[in-house]
């Protein structure tokens, strides 16, 4: 069979353009080396922004795009989507001035109006204190108060574009690596797929091929051409997941007042981040080091009243940008806005496209952009996208707390204890729905893993069943999520492993090494710093 479009990469940008190309009726096959959203779109600080601080640099079409954007993930995947306050906190003695701030943030809700947010207030420093007093006393004079939103787990909106490419006819796959490009003169026809699990190779025929692999980018173009210059600067951010000690999410700017940084909530933890710093290593090398977590550390008992400690430090986490590379520039002033390489036209190779940059709040529009240039390029009428007012398939309901509240009624009368559908809502949204059905059918499927720990046998049904979950680490960090709370799901590693494995028909031998692996993970998440000390999640 030979495919309209081959999209290289499963990050939250290339299962967007996969599900918006499969919704528009184009035969799409979509590979992802490792698994969907386990790169950068996994790293990311959890936040659906129009990028305030993008106003300082007058980048008002990204803030647009941003917005707009926003305002459809907000009703599109209300349950992993949403509105998030923000305090800005203004010093006397380092920064932004307040009449800046005031306009930046002034012409933010300028162009955020009937985007279904309150308008922004300047709170005196007493007011600011009472609602956050984490904050540093010394010199506040005010507060801004704004709002935009969060993603708890973006790793969730990547499966559930894959999800529903896949209702769409797309064929998707995962731990399926592009080895090589098809090609005859000037012209790309397909990629050489190996995948990871048996070896097998295979020559998978299209008419158009789309590299969407961010980090990956340079890496994959040498696949085709060993010469090319190289179209990335990479740049590595950290964040460090502490227990949560605030309510609002706290946007600072560094002593040297040259960037931001982030003191988020996220579920029971503070998010805090990020670092934005040259990377030259293997991309999957990429990990909290130990000047990292001090230079955060550093910055955040600069700006806070509360004494942050190592020993305070849950796990880490480490990703890379993809950013344009531009010479002479510091990173935080290259754009974040998304372009397109059509190198037929940059250097007379037909059938390939290149995206690069983005946000992962942009990811749906820049998927639709891509495939109206896919369409383009193959010469055919163009419809419109689908992918504007269609929820995804965990958002698919006309109300969600209408929703939400009856599922938990339902839920409550089968059994489950409020922990369980208060964790399944959160991360499976309309389909938590089926969780319950799995267990309604066999009873056995509703026990825990461990006792004080909301995850059951059933998810692990679900993720390998209907949601491509094809080993430990896919489970735990992107499917259940439950690598991304206190402990990781470390004491449950071997069961679960075991689960999986009767289900996806391994031997002992790959049981094995799928613990070994996710154990490898949670190793690197714990960073050099961390690993001087008692682990986290032993």
């Amino acid at each position: 069979m030979k495919f309209d479009l081959v999209v290289i990469g499963g990050g939250i940008i290339g299962t967007g353009i996969a599900r918006d190309a499969a919704l528009r009726g184009l035969k799409v096959a979509l590979f992802e080396k490792d698994d969907f959203g386990s790169g950068t779109s996994s790293r990311s600080t959890r936040i659906i922004h129009g990028g305030l601080r993008y106003l300082e640099k007058l980048d008002f079409d990204l803030v647009h795009e941003a917005l707009q954007e926003r305002r459809r993930l907000l009703k599109n995947a209300p349950h992993l989507v949403e509105p998030l306050p923000f305090l800005f906190p203004v010093y006397k003695d380092h920064g932004h001035t307040l009449p800046v701030l005031w306009a930046g943030i002034g012409l933010y809700d300028v162009m955020n109006l009937r985007r279904g947010m309150p308008h922004h207030r300047l709170l005196p420093a007493s007011h600011a204190l009472r609602l956050e007093p984490s904050l540093r006393h010394e010199g506040l004079h005010a507060g801004f108060l704004y709002y935009d939103a969060q993603c708890e787990f973006p790793e969730r909106i990547c499966i559930e574009n894959a999800i529903d490419a896949a209702a769409h006819a797309a064929r998707i796959e995962n731990h399926a690596r592009v080895v090589g490009f098809l090609q005859e003169a000037a012209e790309v026809y397909g990629v050489r797929v190996r995948h990871t699990h048996d070896g097998r190779e295979e020559n998978v025929e299209a008419s158009m091929v789309l590299n969407a692999t961010g980090p990956w980018l340079d890496e994959v173009e040498h696949l085709y051409d060993p010469k090319a210059p190289g179209r990335l600067r990479r740049t590595k951010g950290v964040h460090l997941v502490v227990p949560r000690f605030n309510q609002h999410a706290l946007i600072m700017e560094t002593r040297d007042a040259k960037r931001v940084f982030f003191a988020i909530p996220w579920g029971e933890y503070t998010l805090l981040g990020t670092t934005d710093t040259d990377y030259e290593g293997p991309n999957e090398d990429a990990a909290a080091d130990e000047d990292d977590v001090q230079y955060l550390l550093s910055e955040i008992r600069a700006q806070l009243s509360i004494v942050l400690k190592e020993s305070d430090i849950l796990f880490t986490t480490a990703g890379l940008r993809p950013l344009r590379r531009q010479t002479g520039r510091a990173t935080a002033d290259i754009t974040r806005k998304h372009e397109f390489v059509d190198h037929e036209l940059t250097e007379g190779r037909r059938g390939l496209v290149t995206v690069v940059g983005g946000k992962i709040t942009t990811f749906r529009n820049i998927a639709e952009e891509a495939v109206d240039l896919v369409f383009h390029k193959l010469g055919r009428r163009c419809p419109p996208s689908a992918t504007r007012n269609r929820p995804l398939p965990g958002g698919a309901v006309h109300d969600w707390p209408a929703f939400a509240r009856q599922f938990r009624d339902e839920a409550q009368k089968a059994g489950m204890a409020p922990d369980l559908v208060a964790r399944w809502l959160r991360v499976y949204g309309f389909r938590a729905k089926r969780v319950l059905q799995i267990i309604e059918t066999d009873a056995l499927q509703g026990e825990r893993f461990l006792p004080l720990e909301p995850v059951v046998k059933a998810e692990v049904q679900l993720a390998v069943e209907e949601e491509f979950c094809d080993g430990l680490s896919d489970f735990m960090l992107r499917r259940s999520m439950w690598g991304l709370h206190a402990g990781q799901g470390y004491r449950a590693r071997d069961a679960v492993a075991t689960t999986l494995a009767g289900l996806l028909g391994w031997t002992e031998e790959r049981r094995q090494e799928e613990i070994d692996v996710y154990v490898s993970v949670l190793g690197q998440m714990r960073s050099a710093a961390l690993s001087k000390r008692p682990s986290a999640v032993a």
